[in-house]
């Protein structure tokens, strides 16, 4: 008689006894399809939930530095660059006429690789008597800002008093009843008045701004100026200390001074949001992380308890069903049949019995899979190589199973069984 002829018929006895076995090697199958598919999950809802924090960080920070380019470009320059021999007291009380620079200063910074400072503007200034008005006023020669080389062209923060123009500020249009366009005496010379500026309540009210060329001409100073105004860049924020390092590698003989603006405050408000924004997006990391791993935790301890529980199943029924037909093996074995081919017929059913369960496992692994992953996730449920996999090692672990109750009836004496009987 075949082997194969009594391996199906050993398959085919027992009927529910190799369903349940199927079922038991289908279910251990299926469990690790529908966990691999529900931790896969669970990761990709975690990394599109990331991705979103992440995505509307940036968006904040995209806002807060375009805000913030706004803001101080609004309020101005917040960067003063004087003269290293410029003492403090002359600077704050607006008495720096004495002490001068060169010109080229600006135009050295503008060609440098510096960055940490924007909208370079060379100005003059010097407290003097206007004669015709004999008054004390503040006058201020500025050009056009310097372009810097490595930066693309910029709008000015301060448009440029035109060659034979003057601004006056507020006090000093308004108590002379001048207008734009009227003609104004000023140190011999007449100028057209270009602008006038708005009430500030500083002594800004008090100034005359004229081209830097025309002022170093009145004040007998060409090519001298005694202040750099600058933007302080976003990426040196709060740290005026990198600003006058970096000036310092290219003007030495200067001294760097900053202004507490308003854009400075909101400035480090909005970067005290931020900061919270990316604690909270560091939070829901950690939070999905260990989502992750407790879910990971609990299928390392459920997954092998099913695997073990279906594994136990399978041996169990094998047990049995050797001990039940102790009569049969002993008659197999007293016409002629070797220990060795019961062992096979046993192993046998065992090995079609894991093919069997691991093929209605995958399926059924992938279909539940598939139901827990909703469409608008790409995501695949279980690759060739997976189930491949699978079902190698459903057969594998059935074999594994039955082998001990296999060798145990491979072992028996039949002839001290059909004496038992």
């Amino acid at each position: 008689m075949k082997l194969s002829r009594l391996i199906l018929a050993e398959l085919s006895h027992r009927r529910l006894n190799v369903l349940i076995a199927i079922a038991a090697i289908a279910t251990a199958c299926t469990s690790v399809i529908a966990t691999n598919a529900l931790l896969s999950l669970q990761h990709t809802h975690s990394e599109q939930r990331i991705a979103v924090y992440q995505e509307e960080l940036k968006d904040y920070l995209d806002e807060m530095n375009d805000d913030f380019r706004k803001i101080t470009k609004k309020d101005g320059f917040n960067v003063r660059i004087f003269p290293k021999s410029a003492d403090l007291e002359s600077v704050h009380f607006g008495n720096i006429g004495k002490f001068t620079m060169p010109e080229e200063y600006a135009s050295k910074l503008a060609n440098s690789d510096l960055v940490s400072v924007t909208h370079l503007l060379p100005t003059l200034q010097e407290n003097i008597k206007w004669p015709e008005q004999d008054r004390l006023i503040t006058i201020i020669g500025t050009r056009n800002e310097v372009p810097q080389a490595h930066r693309n062209p910029r709008k000015a923060i301060q448009e440029s008093i035109p060659k034979g123009h003057i601004a006056l500020g507020h006090e000093l249009h308004s108590s002379l009843k001048l207008k734009i366009g009227d003609p104004v005496t000023f140190m011999g010379q007449t100028f057209t008045l270009y602008k006038t500026h708005k009430e500030r309540g500083t002594k800004e009210d008090l100034t005359a701004w004229l081209h830097l060329s025309e002022a170093q001409k009145l004040l007998n100073k060409q090519g001298l100026i005694n202040v750099i105004l600058a933007l302080e860049c976003k990426c040196a924020m709060a740290d005026i200390g990198k600003v006058r390092k970096d000036i310092a590698r290219f003007l030495p003989d200067t001294q760097v001074l900053e202004w507490g603006t308003k854009a400075l405050r909101r400035m480090e408000a909005r970067s005290r949001v931020s900061e919270g924004k990316k604690e909270l997006v560091a939070k829901a990391t950690a939070e999905a992380e260990a989502e992750r791993l407790q879910l990971e935790q609990f299928a390392a301890i459920l997954l092998p308890l099913i695997v073990i529980g279906a594994l136990a199943l399978v041996g169990f029924l094998t047990l049995h069903n050797v001990r039940e037909r102790r009569y049969e093996i002993g008659v197999l074995r007293a016409i002629g049949l070797h220990s060795r081919s019961i062992l096979i017929i046993i192993l046998g059913k065992a090995l079609i019995i894991g093919f069997c369960g691991g093929i209605v496992g995958i399926v059924v692994g992938y279909l539940i899979g598939n139901a827990q992953i909703p469409q608008a996730v790409n995501m695949n449920i279980l690759s060739i190589n997976e189930a491949l996999a699978l079902l190698i090692a459903a057969p594998c672990c059935a074999l594994a199973a039955a082998w001990l109750p296999a060798v145990l009836a491979a072992q028996n004496d039949p002839a001290i069984i059909l004496r038992e009987e």
